[in-house]
């Protein structure tokens, strides 16, 4: 009798996992936190940020974080990836976030080639590389289906 309520009590409690999840976070930065908060936590890191039309900017010792209303962007430099290749940073944001990073795909609005793997939450990471360059991939953050209320016909 106490295993059927231990194995009943699973069942129930395993699609509970996802809901405690939390979006990707780098630097402390996920795609949940408005603007301005993201600005504070960049500014207590040494950043030195400004407002740009929709989005701030903050640049610290070379490297360059983008925060917009669905989106993060982390140039290479801030994370120390820029001697590195868009396999290896995207094998080291998977191991490290325990994502599952799939093979190349195309996002962004300029089209862009991206290794990307999908959160918990439905937020995605992907690593942009540069098809001149091999070397110092960017890393974007974006909400993709967070929050989202999934498809209806209705």
């Amino acid at each position: 009798m106490k295993k059927i309520i231990f194995i009943i009590s699973l069942f129930f409690l395993i699609p509970l996992n996802n809901s405690f999840s939390a979006p990707i976070k780098i630097f402390g930065l996920d795609v949940t936190m408005d603007k301005q908060t993201a600005k504070d936590i960049l500014t207590k890191k040494n950043f030195v940020c400004k407002d740009v039309m929709e989005m701030i900017m903050c640049d610290k010792s070379g490297g360059t974080v983008t925060v917009s209303k669905d989106l993060i962007q982390i140039s290479c430099g801030v994370y120390g990836g820029c001697k590195y290749t868009a396999i290896e940073v995207a094998n080291f944001f998977s191991k490290e976030l325990n994502l599952k990073i799939r093979n190349p795909e195309v996002v962004g609005i300029f089209q862009e080639p991206a290794y990307c793997g999908e959160g918990p939450d439905g937020d995605k990471l992907c690593v942009i590389f540069s098809l001149t360059s091999n070397l110092g991939p960017s890393v974007d953050i974006m909400k993709h289906k967070l929050g989202g209320s999934g498809m209806s016909l209705n």
